[in-house]
């Protein structure tokens, strides 16, 4: 008797194991289950304080204190409302960012990619009243993070064109990687144009993670 119910259990067990080969993986998985990380391009806020007081992110570094003004809204961040573009002297920092529409203590940041060190800078005459800004869905990010594992960030001076198309970002490892265009936002996860030095075409690349 024991060994006809063994023989029923195994013969249940595999009946199950077949009907589920033959369903669909994603007929497997919960309509509720978060999509994975390579599903979708990442968005992230760069967030240099803590809160409106101006307390500095754990993290990052003040390595230098200047003395300047703010003339115009970030060239490089224009999603951002509390981004400005700066000078001290002859330096221009962009961007730079500020805890309240009131303070004059900015933190300017060269690149939001790694916990860079940040320049603490201390302005006169107020903030401009015209900070332009240009929504998240339209303006392109402060940096990208590329699937081939390439960091990308956004070029504000003149560059070169490709195809018509403006070569947006410069990327870190300085071996003539062109990323051209705007990003694809057409599905969750991002793509971009990027063309190597020595290739005659240019690929869409999974953007994995956007800065701003």
């Amino acid at each position: 008797m024991k060994h006809r119910n063994y023989i029923h259990v195994f013969s249940v067990l595999l009946l199950l194991v077949v009907l589920t080969a033959g369903v669909p993986a994603s007929a497997q998985t919960s309509p509720s289950a978060t999509p994975s990380v390579a599903d979708r391009t990442i968005l992230r806020l760069y967030a240099p304080f803590t809160d409106m007081g101006g307390s500095v992110s754990v993290g990052l570094a003040i390595t230098e204190k200047l003395n300047g003004t703010c003339f115009a809204g970030s060239v490089s961040d224009v999603a951002r409302a509390d981004a400005f573009r700066c000078m001290a002297g002859n330096r221009i920092l962009d961007p730079c960012f500020v805890p309240n529409p009131t303070a004059t203590v900015l933190l300017c940041v060269a690149e939001p990619i790694s916990k860079a060190n940040v320049v603490q800078l201390t302005i006169t005459g107020g903030l401009p009243t015209a900070n332009k800004t240009v929504t998240f869905d339209k303006a392109l990010p402060w940096a990208l993070e590329l699937a081939n594992g390439q960091t990308c960030q956004l070029l504000t001076g003149a560059t070169s064109a490709i195809a018509d198309l403006r070569v947006n970002y410069g990327c870190d490892r300085g071996d003539g990687l062109a990323v051209i265009g705007d990003p694809d936002r057409a599905y969750p996860l991002w793509t971009i144009f990027v063309r190597g030095p020595k290739d005659f075409f240019a690929e869409q690349v999974p953007i994995t993670v956007a800065w701003y």
